[in-house]
């Protein structure tokens, strides 16, 4: 016989592996029913709480689906209600945006002091340097309105109501790209004063 299977099969040899004696089989026993009876402890205890809790969860992503879904439609519906009209030629597109940007480029240049008391001032480097970017957004924005409203509203291409409402979606389309300018300048803030960044 194999010396190596006596080691692992003698019960009371000095030095053994492992013994298949009757203490063995008994604590493989135990373990065997211990480690059941906590499955069903664990069944019975928890099964119910956690079915509940996944169901619940369930039901919530159906009705965040539907409500997607919902909202979806309503998007789609609201699309679908703005009038198309054909009167409009390019320049009434490209003349507001160019303003935007004429507007914005005098606004950083007046905040900034180009035309100020101050001599340090007067180059364009300094006065962008110095200059508010977010008062010079919303004062260049108002008056890409006010041309877009002059060139629209007098001409009969759009009512007021429906000019509007054009302004309404403008700024609801807007308000992602508004969220990460307002991040980003809390941040360049925070930095800046709280943790002393050189600017």
């Amino acid at each position: 016989m194999n010396t190596s299977l006596i080691t692992v099969l003698a019960a009371n040899e000095p030095g053994r592996i492992i013994g298949f004696d009757a203490q063995l089989l008994w604590d493989l026993g135990m373990q065997l029913f211990n480690t059941f009876l906590i499955v069903i402890l664990l069944y019975y205890i928890l099964h119910k709480p956690v079915t509940a809790m996944l169901e619940k969860r369930k039901q919530g992503i159906a009705k965040n689906i539907d409500d997607a879904k919902a909202a979806k439609a309503d998007v789609k519906d609201t699309d679908e209600s703005i009038e198309v009209k054909g009167n409009g030629t390019v320049l009434d597109m490209v003349i507001p945006i160019i303003s935007l940007i004429i507007f914005a480029v005098l606004a950083m240049l007046y905040l900034g002091g180009y035309w100020g008391d101050d001599e340090k001032y007067h180059t364009l480097g300094a006065a962008f340097g110095n200059t508010d970017s977010s008062q010079s957004l919303v004062l260049s924005s108002f008056g890409a309105l006010v041309v877009a409203f002059l060139m629209m509203v007098p001409r009969k291409l759009l009512s007021l109501k429906e000019y509007m409402d054009g302004v309404l979606r403008g700024v609801q389309a807007m308000i992602p790209a508004n969220m990460i300018l307002t991040f980003a300048w809390t941040i360049s803030g925070v930095t800046r004063d709280l943790l002393q960044a050189p600017e």
